[in-house]
């Protein structure tokens, strides 16, 4: 019987199997994209004709615009190749990794069409012998920064390749829906959404291939950025994002029974060194979390920083980027539905098989009625990415500190960045892995004696920088003070609240559970004479005089209609030729109240 210790053994194997195994001719296909990774190129060759660049904004457009329809869509399609191992098909139109890679490429394509060609799309290609075949490529398109000064990038990815019980097997059904159609399809859309935004980063929005058998995809671009100097800011890998549900086994620290439910967590993994940044970056992204999403989410996201840097016995995609010294993350569901040991002749659950499906057909009709993917936990992942590149490419810079251990008490002292009048100080007992104790914030000064501690014991210390925009850097590596030589009076920490309001920047903010109430989906978007307007209400929670509303950007009601239900939809076609082209906002109301928004981009 195939065990725990054999989960581990093999992804020990995977893991060393990268560095042992080197990919060769490395090369991007579309020339532009790779002078934009460069930071070779002219940021005004790529301006947006609306510069869309204020965070708040950024991020309330982001909570409108990601679409669980489009999740859908993407995750649907991605399950209809048939088998996306990356040992398989490279040549039909329809089955196999070639076609998926194909369609991937050419929905970064029509993303970049409507919103100014500002995505550049291209394959990374490079030559490595995996279930014998020996030529593969990630797909990737690049938003370029409009500041060149700091080339570091960001990068979103996911694995788009998937499995079955064997490895290698080319022919199986191997759906992967969970894993990972579910982190390919935010990806996608982040590419979709965030293309009309501008960033100071130029960022990625990658689809990696050979994941699972040794996250090979990732460590060829790993390896051509290190060939290429090519700096990274941070790398946020998707994988298996999309679940909710526990199955009989999961790989820990995971979920803790089969069948518990789970949509409001999210798990991020990183390596924990305290001299290193991948553990501080999981911890900022808990306060961006708090601070810029939480508050005006409709179900709000918890986020736990995990004490590993991956599942016990697992790998991803981020490992090959910090082993090269890049800054790199994992979010991940907080449930599982398998530890992947389809081997096991008692395995029951989804994770690496042909059960990794879109759902189940319960009544017998032929269409799929109970999803194994929770389409509004996914839309709430991706909006937490969005928040998170967001943050990281338009803050300010990491700080450096000294920390001095002497009969004064423990004094932190910024030696670098010293330009921001604001900081944050964390403080973390050695006994604690994961969370800060506390975080303190300093205003116009470079310097602090930290409270709170204790006599003899040991702590970590880092800093973030707070710049003008409100916006806080990635926390510092850690400095260790052992050993306090005094003790130090209580302080009073940094309470992290809410600090967005979507209402002031355009975007209205949603009743609570509002994409659990209704959904409304527009066709065509962008449009120019009519739409195809779809209402659905899902649950009965008390809603009252429904309707459907357009506004215009400055809040103008340009169009508005009581919506007369049939069971629990409505569709109907409104004409918009007396519309100017532009961005406007179309809603559904109860009692006035916004449950549920979209932007509409009418073209002329």
């Amino acid at each position: 019987m195939r065990g725990f210790s054999t989960l581990i053994m093999l992804a020990l194997f995977a893991v060393s199997s990268v560095v042992g195994q080197v990919p060769t001719n490395i090369f991007v296909t579309k020339a532009e994209a790779d002078q934009i990774l460069k930071g070779n190129y002219n940021p005004l060759n790529y301006t947006a004709t609306q510069v869309i660049s204020d965070h708040h904004q950024i991020i309330c457009d982001a909570i409108s615009n990601v679409s669980t329809d489009s999740l859908y869509s993407y995750i649907r399609k991605l399950g209809t190749f048939h088998n996306r191992n990356s040992g398989s098909d490279t040549v039909s139109a329809t089955t196999g990794i070639g076609a998926a890679r194909r369609w991937a490429h050419s929905k970064f394509e029509s993303f970049s069409a409507v919103s100014e060609d500002r995505l550049l799309t291209s394959y990374l290609q490079f030559d490595q012998v995996i279930c014998g075949m020996s030529e593969h490529r990630d797909i990737f398109t690049v938003l370029p920064g409009s500041d060149t000064t700091d080339k570091s990038i960001i990068i979103i990815e996911g694995h788009i390749d998937s499995r079955c019980e064997d490895g290698c097997d080319i022919t199986c059904k191997a759906h992967g829906i969970e894993d990972n159609a579910s982190g390919s399809a935010l990806v996608m859309e982040l590419a979709r959404v965030m293309s009309s935004f501008t960033f100071k980063h130029t960022i990625v929005f990658m689809l990696t291939i050979a994941e699972e058998q040794g996250l090979y995809g990732a460590n060829a671009f790993a390896q051509y950025c290190e060939d290429n100097g090519i700096q990274i800011r941070a790398v946020q890998n998707n994988d298996v994002v999309g679940g909710i549900y526990c199955g009989a086994t999961s790989s820990p620290p995971s979920c803790p029974f089969e069948d518990h439910i789970d949509s409001t967590h999210v798990r991020i993994f990183s390596q924990g060194t305290f001299s290193q940044l991948h553990r501080s970056l999981a911890r900022s992204i808990k306060i961006f979390n708090q601070e810029q999403y939480a508050g005006v989410a409709s179900v709000p996201m918890k986020v736990r920083v995990m004490n590993q840097e991956d599942r016990t016995g697992r790998a991803g995609d981020h490992i090959p980027f910090r082993q090269r010294g890049y800054t790199a993350i994992r979010f991940c569901s907080a449930n599982e539905h398998g530890n992947a040991d389809a081997s096991n002749l008692g395995y029951t659950d989804r994770q690496h098989t042909v059960r990794d499906t879109l759902g189940a057909d319960t009544n017998g009709d032929g269409v799929v009625d109970s999803f194994f993917v929770d389409f509004n936990y996914l839309r709430r992942n991706s909006v937490l990415n969005a928040v998170t590149t967001t943050m990281i490419s338009e803050g300010p810079e990491t700080p450096g500190i000294q920390v001095a251990n002497n009969t004064s008490g423990i004094t932190v002292t910024i030696s670098s960045q010293t330009q921001y009048s604001a900081y944050r100080i964390g403080v973390r007992p050695s006994d604690s892995t994961t969370n800060f104790e506390a975080v303190y914030t300093i205003q116009d000064t470079l310097a602090f004696v930290v409270p709170g501690i204790v006599q003899g014991s040991t702590y970590f210390i880092s800093a973030a920088s707070v710049g003008s925009n409100g916006i806080m850097s990635i926390f510092s590596e850690e400095t260790l003070a052992a050993n306090a030589s005094v003790s130090s009076n209580p302080g009073t920490p940094t309470v992290f609240s809410n600090q967005l309001n979507c209402n002031i920047v355009g975007v209205e903010k949603r009743s609570d559970n509002s994409a659990e109430i209704a959904s409304l989906t527009i066709e065509p978007n962008p449009a120019s004479t009519q739409i195809h307007v779809v209402v659905t209400i899902h649950q009965d929670r008390g809603i009252n005089n429904p309707a459907f509303r357009i506004t215009n950007i400055t809040g103008q009601v340009v169009y508005h209609k009581a919506i007369i239900l049939e069971g629990e939809s409505a569709d109907s076609i409104v004409n918009i030729t007396g519309l100017a082209a532009g961005v406007y906002i179309c809603a559904i109301l109860s009692n006035r109240e916004i449950i549920q928004s979209k932007k509409l981009v009418i073209q002329k």
